[in-house]
């Protein structure tokens, strides 16, 4: 299978805002001609666990049904794609919990008011 280059973030990336707080937001959105200024701005860290399926089987199977899978797919042998889903199947089934295929999501809310 041939690896895919994504396209260039036009937005802070989520390496830069894990540990950032406030002040280094604005700087991070600012660097991208985003003023959120500093008339009542507010930045909120938001964290909750984001489910993906019932099973990793039900996970996979969702995943392999997408535009994204079929493009990153498209080019790939039969065997180079199986074995690329055995890798995915591998990799989410630590995720599986009672209530389904997990993993941790996280957002960063900014709101501002222009006076």
């Amino acid at each position: 299978m041939r690896a895919r280059r994504p396209p260039a973030l036009r937005v802070p990336a989520p390496r830069e805002v894990v540990t950032a707080d406030h002040a280094q937001v604005v700087r991070l959105l600012a660097k991208r001609n985003i003023d959120i200024g500093n008339h009542g701005s507010r930045v909120d860290d938001f964290r909750c666990r984001m489910l993906l399926g019932a099973s990793v089987d039900n996970t996979v199977e969702f995943m392999q049904g997408t535009d994204m899978a079929a493009t990153l797919t498209a080019d790939a042998s039969d065997e180079a794609a199986g074995a690329a889903w055995e890798a995915v199947h591998a990799a989410l089934a630590p995720y599986e919990g009672p209530d389904g295929v997990g993993l941790g999501g996280a957002a960063w809310i900014v709101t501002a008011t222009k006076p």
